[in-house]
């Protein structure tokens, strides 16, 4: 497979081990992170209006029913489909990530206490959405993967500023559950990449040139892991509401779209080779 088919792989993993740090240093450990936490916190729980309640009642109510049969729906079509192996490996991915969020939800793991609070209320909203979001990308066609992918993403980017808006988390407790599907998702596109890498035969993919649309998703990564830097150093003594919500935003856009990536990657990777005379 050599490098021509893992080069999207490699340039996610340099541009997470990047990015990712960065967002979660400059949210949660951040003495301007700190503040911006509470100031985003107390700004939304002081008003009540209807486009939150609905918001509230909608992920409280719906969105767990929802990704549940979406996620059921999608194991039964691959399996159907006789892509038994996709099934396995994104259920692994997906219930291993999802459950390494509610462990250190619950203590059961460890990690770092920032700040003055010592748990970690991590979101199980955005945890079980970037679950999920492997899981349908994997499912779906390459032909229609672009549409599918940009669906995702608007979804977990919508999570993701939802909760915090709901004013049941903040951007720490968002990017957090982000940042451990990615990982998890990452180490599965390494495993299954190098695994179908070794079979003899194994044809090349992702041969050529760089195309704008392969490199334009990590480049809004960075970009936006830049501009949550430069907010908080730059803004970081205001109190307002509005530049701590743009940061809480573009973190949940960067975590949005380097996880829609990485899933994109394990995606390839488990792919049915194309057979040789069929490839276009």
């Amino acid at each position: 497979m050599g490098w021509p088919r893992h080069r999207s792989l490699v340039v996610g993993v340099v541009v997470v081990a990047v990015a990712i740090p960065v967002v979660l240093g400059m949210m949660l450990a951040s003495p301007a992170g700190q503040t911006w936490s509470d100031a985003v916190l107390g700004a939304v729980r002081e008003v009540e209006w209807l486009p939150r309640w609905l918001l509230r009642g909608g992920l409280r109510w719906l969105a767990t029913p929802f990704v549940v049969v979406v996620v059921a729906w999608t194991f039964v079509r691959m399996l159907r489909a006789g892509r038994r192996r996709a099934a396995t490996i994104a259920f692994a991915v997906s219930v291993g990530s999802f459950l390494a969020s509610e462990a250190i939800k619950l203590g059961l793991l460890p990690f770092p206490a920032f700040g003055s609070d010592a748990t970690h209320d991590l979101s199980g909203h955005v945890a079980m959405v970037a679950a999920a979001l492997v899981v349908v990308v994997v499912a779906a066609p390459p032909r229609s993967r672009p549409k599918v992918l940009a669906s995702a993403w608007l979804l977990m980017l919508g999570t993701g500023i939802g909760v915090v808006v709901a004013g049941w988390h903040d951007g720490g407790e968002v990017v957090v559950p982000m940042a451990i599907s990615i990982a998890w998702t990452v180490a599965g596109s390494a495993v299954t990449g190098w695994a179908v890498a070794s079979r003899r035969g194994a044809p090349a993919r992702e041969a050529g040139r760089w195309r704008w649309w392969q490199l334009a998703p990590w480049a809004l990564t960075l970009g936006c892991a830049a501009a949550v830097t430069v907010l908080v150093i730059g803004a970081g003594g205001t109190t307002g509401p509005v530049a701590p919500l743009l940061a809480v935003a573009l973190a949940a856009a960067a975590g949005s779209t380097a996880l829609a990536q990485a899933a994109h990657a394990l995606a390839a990777a488990l792919d049915d080779p194309v057979p040789a005379g069929r490839a276009s």
